[in-house]
């Protein structure tokens, strides 16, 4: 059995909906801005100091080990980086996104349908 600590994480764990976030990508593009010229080794150190120095720090109730890659409790980064959007194309046939906030991308409604109609078969 459960202490009442785990079993409030493990809830909050099912009952939160993933979602993709921005931040990564948007603070990796800014850095892009700000560094471009620099010699190779020294453009890669300084994005990565610019991410780490501006991205969201979170902690969540009952965390004993807090920390997250991204700043919602159960999402994933865009890494421009490795292409990640390239699975919502390749998976899923979606080619349109749309920015939702500061902090989300989705799918715009009319890709998502033929997406919805080919899982469901």
């Amino acid at each position: 059995m459960l202490n009442e600590r785990l079993h409030r994480m493990k809830t909050r764990y099912f009952d939160t909906r993933p979602n993709i976030t921005a931040e990564h990508l948007e603070l990796a593009t800014e850095a892009y801005q700000l560094y471009a010229g620099e010699a190779a080794p020294i453009f890669r150190a300084k994005v990565m100091s610019y991410i780490m120095e501006h991205m969201t720090v979170c902690i969540f109730p009952d965390e004993l080990i807090v920390g997250s890659p991204t700043n919602t409790y159960k999402g994933a980064n865009l890494f421009m980086e490795y292409t990640s959007t390239g699975w919502l194309r390749d998976e899923l046939g979606l080619r349109t996104w749309a920015i939702v906030g500061n902090d989300y991308v989705w799918p715009l409604r009319s890709s998502c349908r033929g997406a919805t109609s080919r899982a469901e078969h």
